[in-house]
Order: structure tokens, then C-alpha cells, then sequence
């Protein structure tokens, strides 16, 4: 597959092609809790939910092969004029097979995903790694229910960050036409685990079972 890189080391960033990983099935679990206080504390729902530390799981299943808009940036590139502090790859929504994310009386599809734009790139998906080789820590992921009459959920964040640089986020918010929920640390998980993670794992499986077998030779010497 090929995908878009941004050389570092330009101000105004220049795409190459390179070679990203082999294709993968993953699927992507965000979890966390929103605290929907409201406006003075009185915990106006959203969706029809109410209250602090309410819980919250998404999930999206993605196929990397079905990726038609490919983007990467490395961290230290120059995105709107800022430098970023971590890695972006991009991805487009035809890569996703299914989702399960609804909250309340709310669910987001992939056509909800009306995309975000870094500079003059536009993915579906952000994240901080190629998720088929590890897991994300770090998204944005933007589901728009007819934004901004309608609402919206926004899983992770983009730039800027503090005005001198731009970064991934792991906040989360959630909104109807009145109430927002949010949340300060949204985790990421991704199953089955990515294949550098998983190739490790078989490594050591291998190394245990090759060992193992010279130890019952000797003793049968």
C-alpha cells in the first residue's frame, strides 16, 4: 500500500509515496467515562444520559487493504506553521467494515465521519501510529450527527495545542444540540493485537518450545 509522507525537514511540507505495513484487520476500542455536568453543574443529558463519570465504549473495525487516502506525518513536521509532537497517520472511512458507537439514544456510522483537516490534507481517521503494527494511543476521530445543529463526538483531538505546537489528544467529547459531556482520558485498544506486537508474542512462543525441546533431548541422552 501506498501512502503519503511529509519530509520534516520542509517548511512547507513537501509528499512522497512510500510502502506502508501489510494489510490488517484491526478492531479499535475507545473507553473512558464523561462527566455531563451541564450548564451551572445541573447535568443537562446528552443523548438522553446524565450524570458524572458515566462510562462509554466505541468500537470501529477497520481493513487497512480498503485505505484509499493514505497519510503520514512525522513528529517534528510543520503543520499550519506549528511543529507537531507526534506521529499522524491518516486514514479514510472506507476502511471501516463496522462500528459500534452509540451513546444514549445516539449512533455514529462511518458516513458520519465528515473527516479533518491537517493543513491541506484531509483523513477520516488520525492516529499516532500505523495501527497495523501497534496500537494508538492518540486519535481524532470526528462523527458529525449534522454538526453543529445535531451534535457531534470527537474522539481524541487535533491542533493547535498550546498556540507553539500541534498534537494528538486523548480527551473525548460528546454533544447534542444542548448538553456535552467530556473526558480527559480516553484509552485505545486495539484487537487482535497489531502484527509487530503479535509477531513478538510468537517469537517468544518459538524460542520457549525450541528451548523446551533441547531440554527433554538431554535428558533422554
Amino acid at each position: 500500500m501506498k501512502l503519503i509522507i511529509a519530509a520534516s525537514w520542509l517548511i512547507a511540507v513537501a509528499p512522497i509515496l512510500v510502502t506502508r505495513a501489510p494489510a490488517a484487520i484491526v478492531t479499535l476500542e475507545f473507553t473512558g467515562t464523561y462527566d455531563i455536568a451541564g450548564e451551572n453543574g445541573a447535568g443537562y443529558p446528552v443523548y438522553g444520559v446524565s450524570g458524572n463519570s458515566v462510562p462509554y465504549r466505541f468500537q470501529i473495525t477497520y481493513d487497512t487493504s480498503l485505505d484509499t487516502n493514505a497519510l503520514f506525518f512525522p513528529a517534528g513536521a510543520l503543520l499550519d506553521g506549528l511543529p507537531t509532537l507526534n506521529a499522524w497517520h491518516g486514514y479514510s472511512a472506507s476502511g471501516v467494515i463496522a462500528t459500534d458507537v452509540t451513546f444514549g439514544g445516539q449512533t455514529w456510522t462511518a458516513a458520519n465521519l465528515p473527516g479533518r483537516a491537517l493543513g491541506t490534507s484531509v483523513a477520516d481517521l488520525w492516529f499516532d501510529t500505523d495501527i497495523s503494527q501497534a496500537a494508538p494511543t492518540k486519535s481524532w476521530v470526528f462523527f458529525s450527527a449534522g454538526f453543529p445543529d445535531e451534535g457531534y463526538l470527537d474522539l481524541g483531538g487535533g491542533p493547535p495545542n498550546d498556540g507553539l505546537s500541534s498534537t494528538l489528544r486523548q480527551l473525548s467529547f460528546v454533544s447534542d444540540r444542548m448538553g456535552v459531556g467530556s473526558s480527559s482520558l480516553m484509552t485505545i485498544t486495539v484487537v487482535p493485537e497489531p502484527t509487530s506486537t503479535l509477531a513478538a508474542f510468537l517469537g517468544l512462543g518459538t524460542l520457549a518450545l525450541t528451548r523446551r525441546g533441547a531440554a527433554r533431548r538431554r535428558m533422554a541422552s
